[in-house]
C-alpha cells in the first residue's frame, strides 16, 4: 500500500506520516488521515473532499512512491519537504465531527 504524508492546509505544516504508524495500511488518503487520528489518539471525525484552493480545507495529502527513499528518522520538516519534493499531491480534505 502507498505511504502518506500529510500537511496541514491552513499553515502548511506537518500532520502526520502513515509511514511512521506501526501496521498502517491506508488504502486512500482518507483512510490515511483516520489512521493518523486512531495512532494520534485524536477524537474521531470524518473526512471529505475539498478543492486545493477552498479556504476551509483542513488537510493536503501527499503519496510517496518506494523512490526515492527517505532517510530513517528525518524530522516532521524534511519529511514534509520530501513529500512536496518527490511524492505526488493526491488529495485535499476537510474534516468534521462524526
Amino acid at each position: 500500500m502507498p505511504r502518506y504524508v500529510l500537511a496541514n492546509s491552513q499553515n502548511g505544516r506537518f500532520h502526520g506520516d502513515t509511514g511512521r504508524i506501526s501496521g498502517a495500511d491506508p488504502g486512500s488518503p482518507v483512510d490515511a488521515a483516520l489512521a493518523l487520528d486512531r495512532a494520534m489518539g485524536r477524537a474521531p471525525r470524518g473526512y471529505g473532499r475539498a478543492r486545493r484552493e477552498s479556504g476551509d480545507a483542513t488537510l493536503d495529502v501527499y503519496q510517496l512512491s518506494a523512490s526515492p527513499r527517505l532517510r530513517v528518522g528525518a524530522s516532521d520538516d524534511e519529511c514534509l519537504a520530501h513529500a512536496r519534493r518527490h511524492g505526488t499531491h493526491v488529495a485535499t480534505l476537510i474534516s468534521y465531527l462524526s
